[in-house]
């Protein structure tokens, strides 16, 4: 229906709806005439025509797309075609011989200089795709065309359109784009297309050869983050069950194709990880290939799984054999239209299209966890079985030729729906709340990290808080959903902000079970005792005894109180060393029944590297990782670093870590005249950290011998181990345990010559070291245990 407001805003043309099955009505002098137009040489040819999508993130919309070019240019052959996009969504329209002019933009400045510039001419058709009034006003004030065609979800969002169709996404997404042109129904069809250049071939045929020596089957485990919308994970089938589907299709004879982009690293590592020695069976192309490169290797394999994000309809474009897991969307408008496009979808009942409509954003909170809860590994590789033998898709289904492009199964009406989410909120597994009340640059950090992830592992649902400093990364976190507080300069501010910030968090989602706070600091456990008033279950780790690094005086005292008070009023603690657990027991007044014993777990990044994968040629080299703030410890190495430069001069130490105090230590590098020897490489990414260190000979790990270090785990030493390094530390810390695996010394001088032996021996992997690891310091491991203790009675 015609919006009333639509006259009464000047420059505004009247406009002309569409109702949902394409038909345009016009509207002229008192009468209302329906025009069904085909393309008749009636019709007036279009000379000029503009397409904008200015959604920064969507690549799967884009694919979806490319059919409307095939059907524009075949009813308009000899009109001009430009395409305004964001570069983030350009790579599918790239080199399409039906775009005539491709213009892209990076920044909302730029888009007004290409407004600016595009003032100039004057468009016969300008289709906006966006559908919403963020992109349709600036669109129509920024680009002068005779017509603006679109979409309507909202009355108000499309007045400036002077033709729209109701956007109701109760049918497939591409029928929705031929409803924009002068004709009806999908005669056109619906097969997204790319254009790859030779060079991708090549390339491709370099990175993955091996097609024809097996049987190929690609796993898209990843895509749904982008830009616009942030990491909506619960559209991805959980990473764990990617990883135990390709363990079951290894153990079966087929190799394994990982494709994705750098926010895909993470998805594709648990997949790795769960492999282990059959990694000589996998391709993994992840971060190595452009968009079109991978859809090209997705081509050469037999078969692939994915998601309902991007990577599904790009390999549509390459590849007619899919099988493609639905959880919160709809397959009747969103799966690709190729012949062999097969689907499972176990949450059918809980779909509603305003899903399709306004996004996931309308899905409750509450939900997020609970898809895919019906599509186990078992049914998904039945399925394969199924197809790869020729015999239909076993539990995955068709859309029938036959039906109609509107139709949809039945869906429950909005009140069983609603009651529907009220009963599986109460049957969810649990909502863990984890706040950190220091930043996010810290060996605390990457202890909590590795929690919260494997409780999301497992299926709860996590949301993850803390500090963050400006210009510091977001947290490495997978389907969780993550929060950061301001670091401020002025510390009691900082604690005033971070508190009320975690307060406002917490009430945000009061719904959670377990609240789970990081270090007894006043930040997060202030909050925490509202939390135990209110009926939540709290848990406190406590990693170190933070007052020990702050010099004597009033702040120490105060850090020191507050450590000691807030530990007895929570049912349960969680620590990693017998030193910290004594100190807890004696002075915090912890009863011993209310401790459980977390030990520090090696992180999750560093269990896909293989050894094996080591250079069998590495240059001399030591690694350290340090904290270079006030509290480092390395200045106290600065002597053995001479003495080790003096004994083998061709010898390389990289410093990883960075801190207030570095360009002071990199000063007192230069004046022993160690500047050719000593590489200070700054911070690195978390994820980089097991390559960097990797490439070395030996791991040095060092803490004062002081009573605050003896209640400090070494996770130095497990990250050395993890890698392969032999490793050379002081006994201090939980060093003990690490024993049998690494050279415990008990002064700096006999570091240095246990340093210098090791560098004559030459080069030799620790694979003891890391086995010992993976057997007793896995995260999962420790997890499992967690989740046992809190199932036990209070």
């Amino acid at each position: 229906m015609r919006h009333p407001a639509a006259a009464r805003i000047p420059g505004f043309p009247r406009r002309s709806p569409v109702s949902a099955d394409g038909t345009v009505t016009a509207r002229g002098r008192g009468n209302s005439l329906p025009m069904v137009a085909t393309a008749s040489p009636a019709t007036r040819r279009w000379q000029n025509i503009i397409v904008c999508f200015l959604n920064p993130g969507g690549i799967g919309e884009v694919i979806l797309q490319t059919p409307f070019y095939e059907a524009l240019k075949r009813l308009h052959p000899g009109s001009h075609l430009t395409v305004l996009t964001h570069r983030n969504t350009s790579d599918p329209v790239r080199n399409n011989p039906r775009i005539d002019e491709l213009i892209q933009y990076t920044s909302p400045r730029e888009l007004t200089s290409v407004f600016m510039s595009l003032r100039r001419r004057v468009f016969d058709q300008c289709f906006v795709f966006d559908k919403t009034w963020k992109s349709i006003y600036p669109i129509r004030l920024g680009i002068r065309a005779r017509e603006y065609r679109g979409f309507n979800r909202r009355g108000w969002e499309a007045l400036p359109l002077t033709r729209s169709v109701e956007y109701t996404g109760d049918r497939h997404e591409t029928s929705y784009y031929f409803s924009l042109l002068d004709t009806t129904g999908d005669s056109f069809g619906g097969n997204p297309r790319m254009y790859p250049t030779h060079r991708d071939i090549d390339k491709v045929e370099q990175l993955f050869p091996g097609s024809a020596q097996g049987q190929w089957i690609c796993l898209a485990a990843g895509g749904g983050a982008n830009q616009s919308t942030g990491d909506v994970w619960f559209k991805r089938w959980p990473a764990q069950h990617y990883a135990a589907l390709a363990e079951h299709l290894i153990e079966r004879g087929y190799n394994i194709l990982l494709v994705g982009g750098a926010t895909d690293r993470y998805i594709n590592n648990i997949i790795l990880s769960r492999i282990g020695e059959h990694r000589d069976r996998v391709c993994d192309l992840t971060s190595r290939c452009t968009l079109v490169q991978s859809g090209l290797a997705m081509g050469k394999t037999r078969l692939v799984v994915t998601n309902d994000t991007g990577i599904m309809h790009l390999a549509a474009c390459f590849n007619q054999n899919l099988l493609c897991l639905f959880g919160p969307t709809s397959p009747f408008t969103l799966l690709p239209r190729v012949p062999n496009a097969w689907y499972l979808w176990g949450d059918a009942e809980a779909y509603s299209p305003q899903v399709r409509v306004f996004g996931t954003r309308v899905i409750d909170d509450c939900l997020k966890s609970q898809f895919f809860r019906a599509l186990t590994v078992d049914r998904v590789y039945e399925s394969i079985e199924s197809l790869l033998s020729g015999r239909s898709g076993g539990n995955a289904l068709q859309i029938p030729a036959t039906q109609p492009p509107g139709a949809l199964p039945a869906y429950r009406p909005a009140s069983r729906r609603r009651r529907t989410r009220r009963m599986r909120a109460k049957t969810s597994r649990a909502k863990f709340l984890l706040i950190s009340p220091f930043t996010s640059v810290s060996g605390s950090a990457v202890r909590f990290w590795n929690i919260a992830q494997n409780l999301q592992n497992r299926g709860h649902e996590v949301v993850y808080v803390e500090r963050r400093p400006k210009d510091a990364p977001a947290p490495p976190l997978e389907n969780i959903k993550s929060l950061s507080s301001p670091k401020l300069k002025n510390l009691f501010l900082d604690i005033i902000l971070s508190t009320v910030f975690n307060l406002t968090v917490f009430f945000r989602h009061a719904n959670c079970a377990v609240y789970y706070a990081l270090k007894p600091a006043p930040n997060n456990c202030i909050p925490a005792l509202v939390a135990k008033l209110l009926g939540k279950e709290v848990i406190l780790d406590v990693d170190d005894l933070d007052f020990g690094y702050i010099d004597e005086g009033f702040k120490r005292e105060i850090s020191k109180f507050f450590f000691n008070y807030f530990p007895r009023h929570f049912r349960l603690i969680t620590c990693h060393t017998p030193a910290l657990r004594e100190y807890i027991v004696s002075h915090s007044r912890v009863p011993e029944h209310r401790i459980h014993f977390l030990t520090q777990g090696l992180s999750d990044v560093f269990l896909p590297y293989r050894i094996a994968d080591r250079p069998a040629s590495i240059p001399k080299s030591i690694v350290y990782l340090a904290t270079l703030g006030i509290t480092s410890d390395f200045g106290d190495l600065l002597p053995m670093f001479v003495n080790l430069c003096r004994a083998h001069p061709d010898v390389q130490i990289k410093i990883i870590g960075d801190g207030v105090r570095r360009s002071y230590f990199a000063r007192q590098v230069e004046d022993l005249g160690l500047g050719t020897n000593v590489r200070f490489l700054g911070w690195i990414e978390h994820q980089s950290i097991p390559h960097v260190m990797a490439d070395n000979w030996i791991g040095l790990a060092y803490m004062r011998p002081t009573f605050t270090n003896s209640c400090r785990a070494a996770l130095k030493l497990r990250e050395y181990l993890g890698v392969g390094l032999q490793v050379v530390c002081n006994d201090t810390g939980d060093a003990y345990l690490f024993r049998e695996h690494v050279h415990i010394e008990p002064s700096i001088d006999m570091m240095e010559r246990r340093v210098v032996s090791l560098l004559d021996q030459g080069l030799a992997v620790n694979e003891a070291g890391r086995r010992f690891l993976e057997e007793h310091f896995r995260w999962d491991h420790i997890i499992d245990d967690l989740l046992s203790r809190l199932e036990e009675p209070a």
